[in-house]
C-alpha cells in the first residue's frame, strides 16, 4: 500500500512540474514608460460609460473606446517622432496632438496626413462583464497611406480648446 501511494504522489508532483524546455525568451515593451510591475488591470463593463474615455494604468496613457460590448484600447501617445500625448476632442469627435495636430479617428487611424502610423492598440479582453486591460501589451499602428503631393487644399483643422479635451 505504502509503494502504490508513494507512486501516485510522484505521478502527482511529475504532473505538476511546468513544460517547455526552458526559460520563456525575453520580450521588449513598447510603451514609452518602463513597467512597474502590473499585468492587467480589471474593471466591470458596465462601469464603462460608452464613448471614448481615459485611463492611466501602470503609467501608461489609455483610451478605452467602448460601443456596446465592444471596448478597443489605444495609447494615449501620438505615433510621430518624439511622440507627445495625445488628448481625446469630444466635439470634433477625434484625437489629436498638444500642438495643432496629429489628428487620429475613434478608431485611431490618422486623419490628414499628420502621422506615419495608426494610433498603436493596448490590448483589451472582455469576458463575463469584465474589461481586462493590459497595459504593457501594444500592438503597433498600422502604416498611414503616403503624404500626397500636392497637399490637398483643405482648410487645417481647428482644435480642441484645452478645457474640452479627455486625456
Amino acid at each position: 500500500m505504502k509503494i502504490s501511494l508513494a507512486a501516485l504522489a510522484g505521478l502527482a508532483a511529475a504532473w505538476l512540474i511546468p513544460r517547455g524546455g526552458g526559460t520563456p525568451l525575453d520580450t521588449t515593451t513598447p510603451t514609452p514608460t518602463p513597467p512597474g510591475g502590473l499585468t492587467a488591470a480589471a474593471e466591470p463593463l458596465a462601469a464603462l460609460s460608452g464613448g471614448v474615455s481615459f485611463r492611466l494604468v501602470d503609467g501608461v496613457r489609455i483610451f478605452l473606446v467602448r460601443d456596446g460590448n465592444i471596448v478597443d484600447g489605444y495609447q494615449g501617445v501620438a505615433t510621430t517622432p518624439g511622440g507627445g500625448p495625445i488628448h481625446w476632442c469630444p466635439t470634433n469627435h477625434w484625437f489629436e496632438g498638444d500642438s495643432g495636430g496629429p489628428y487620429y479617428d475613434s478608431t485611431g487611424v490618422v486623419l490628414r496626413y499628420s502621422a506615419p502610423r495608426n494610433l498603436d492598440r493596448i490590448s483589451v479582453i472582455v469576458a463575463a462583464g469584465q474589461v481586462t486591460i493590459f497595459p504593457h501589451s501594444t500592438i503597433r499602428g498600422a502604416a498611414a497611406p503616403p503624404t500626397p503631393d500636392p497637399l490637398p487644399s483643405l482648410p487645417p483643422p481647428t482644435p480642441c480648446a484645452a478645457n474640452e479635451r479627455v486625456g
